[in-house]
């Protein structure tokens, strides 16, 4: 399976990918209300919003949409920087399927874990 990490600080999209990506009906970015985003910023403060249609775009920040084929297909056509950013380097890497896994930070950007059974 592919999936998609940063080798930056934190996981961002550019405003140009976010919003063909919701043209293409992608569940890596949502589209929320103003109130709902008013909200959500009270959370965390790690959105880079585009707005679209009444809506504000956001990325999706549940992991499971790393692997959404339509982001796969974005950044394999316009390549990491395009997708990611200037300041975001954004990488496709490969993990065995059916694999139970978590995104690690390590030095600085992500790395795909496998999990592992943990107790305290």
């Amino acid at each position: 399976m592919k999936m998609v990490i940063s080798k930056s600080a934190q996981f961002e999209l550019s405003k140009e990918a976010k919003r063909e990506l919701y043209s293409r009906g992608s569940k890596a970015v949502v589209g929320v209300t103003e109130k709902e985003y008013t909200r959500l910023t009270e959370i965390c403060s790690s959105y880079n919003p585009i707005y679209v249609d009444g809506l504000v775009i956001i990325e999706n920040k549940n992991s499971e949409y790393r692997a959404d084929l339509e982001l796969i297909k974005l950044i394999e056509e316009w390549g990491t920087e395009r997708v990611g950013g200037p300041y975001n380097y954004l990488k496709i890497v490969s993990i065995p399927d059916n694999m139970s896994w978590q995104i690690d930070m390590y030095d600085g950007g992500e790395c795909i874990a496998e999990k592992h059974r943990t107790w305290c």
